[in-house]
C-alpha cells in the first residue's frame, strides 16, 4: 500500500494514457479506473487494505441499523464495550438458532448482531396497525424540483406498488425546513408498508426520503441518498436480544465496529481512490483495454501482473507474514464473559 492518498484527478493525470491509446476523454479516463478498481477491490489482497477498512462508533436505538453509504460489512464489532458474534442470514434458519426473531419475542440469550442483508432504505416504513405511510421526498437543491425518483414496493394487503415521485426542494435549500402544507408538497397516491426499490438519476443535491401522515404532520425518516447514487442499497442488521425499558423509552446501543468498506463509484476530482498502487491500476487498465478487443491471453496476463503487484504491497505494509491465531474464539464458550469485567 502506498502512504500516499489518491484522488481521482491525480489517478486520471497518471492512468489517462493507458486508456485506448491515449485518450483525452475524461469520462471514458474515469469509467475505465471505477471498472479497473471495481474489479482489483475484490481481490483476497485487498481485504486487509488501510483504505478499506476502518473502525466506527454506532450509536443505535432500534433494533435495527444501517451501514453508511459505501460501508460492505461489518467484520468485527463490540457491542456496549463487550465483543460480539455477527451472526449471517442463515442465523434464524438454523436447527440450533433462535428461530424466527420476528415471531420469538425473547429474540435470543445474547445480545449479538445479525445480517439483515441489503435494503434500499435505513429505516424500515413504520406500521400503523398494519397500514403503511405516504412517501415524500425532498432535495437540498433547487435544481432537483419536480425531478423523479421512481419507487417499488408494497401497499396495502401487500400489493406490488409502483410509482414515479416527483422531488420537492427543501425551503431556501436547508435540510429540514419545509414550506407550506402538505397540499403543496408532491407524495405518493398510495400508501407503502415496504419499499423493495427506488431508482434515482443523477441529482444535484442529497435527496431525503420520509413517510409521512398528513393528518398529524408527523414524519419518519426512511433514507437519504446520495447525488451520484441511481440505485441505492444498504446493508443492514440486528441488535439481537434488546428491548426497551418501557413501550415508550427507548435504549440506546454503543457499537464499535469495523467495518470493510465496498467499491463506491468516483465522479468527482477529489474523490479518494480505495487503490492507490498505481502500477497495479495501470496493469489492471491495460488489461480491460486488451480483453475489450478480444485479446484474452494478453488481459489474462496483466490482470495477474496487477494481482501480484498488490500482493506485494500487502506483504510490505503487513507487521508479519505470519497468520494470525485466535484462540479465545467465542467467549460464551471458552470462558471469556467470565474473565472480563468492567472497571
Amino acid at each position: 500500500m502506498s502512504s500516499k492518498l489518491l484522488t481521482l484527478a491525480a489517478a486520471r493525470s497518471e492512468l489517462g494514457r493507458y486508456v485506448e491509446n491515449g485518450t483525452c476523454d475524461t469520462a471514458t479516463i474515469d469509467a475505465r479506473i471505477n471498472e479497473a478498481i471495481q474489479r482489483l477491490i475484490l481481490k483476497p489482497e485487498m481485504q486487509n487494505s488501510p483504505r478499506l477498512m476502518h473502525t466506527v462508533r454506532i450509536s443505535v436505538c432500534n433494533q435495527e441499523f444501517a451501514l453508511p453509504r459505501g460501508v460492505e460489512k461489518i467484520i468485527g464489532v463490540n457491542i456496549n464495550g463487550v465483543p460480539t458474534n455477527i451472526f449471517h442470514r442463515m442465523y434464524q434458519f438454523m436447527s440450533s438458532g433462535p428461530g424466527d426473531l420476528d415471531y420469538r419475542t425473547w429474540a435470543s440469550m445474547y445480545t449479538d448482531l445479525m445480517d439483515l442483508g441489503e435494503a434500499p432504505y435505513q429505516f424500515k416504513i413504520p406500521l400503523n396497525e398494519g397500514e403503511g405511510h405516504k412517501l415524500v421526498a425532498f432535495s437540498t437543491n433547487v435544481d432537483d424540483m419536480n425531478v423523479q425518483i421512481k419507487l417499488r414496493g408494497y401497499g396495502e394487503n401487500g400489493k406490488d406498488v409502483v410509482e414515479s415521485l416527483p422531488l420537492n426542494v427543501f425551503a431556501n435549500g436547508v435540510e429540514g425546513t419545509i414550506s407550506g402544507d402538505w397540499t403543496s408538497q408532491h407524495l405518493t397516491s398510495v400508501a407503502f408498508r415496504d419499499l423493495a426499490g427506488l431508482s434515482k438519476p443523477q441529482t444535484a443535491g442529497y435527496v431525503t426520503l420520509y413517510a409521512v401522515d398528513p393528518s398529524t404532520n408527523e414524519m419518519w425518516l426512511v433514507g437519504q441518498y446520495h447525488p451520484s447514487d441511481t440505485l441505492p442499497m444498504f446493508r443492514r442488521y440486528r441488535i439481537t436480544n434488546k428491548s426497551y425499558a418501557t413501550s415508550d423509552e427507548r435504549i440506546c446501543t454503543n457499537i464499535l465496529a469495523l467495518v470493510l468498506c465496498g467499491y463506491t463509484k468516483l465522479t468527482e476530482d477529489d474523490d479518494l481512490v480505495a487503490i492507490d498502487n498505481l502500477p497495479a491500476l495501470k496493469n489492471m487498465m491495460i488489461a480491460i483495454d486488451a480483453e475489450n478487443v478480444g485479446d484474452l491471453n494478453k488481459a489474462t496476463a496483466y490482470e495477474a501482473n496487477a494481482v501480484r503487484l498488490l500482493s506485494e504491497a500487502k506483504a510490505n505494509h503487513e507487521i508479519t507474514n505470519s497468520n494470525l491465531m485466535i484462540i479465545d474464539h467465542d467467549r460464551y464458550l471458552m470462558g471469556g464473559m467470565n474473565n472480563r469485567r468492567l472497571i
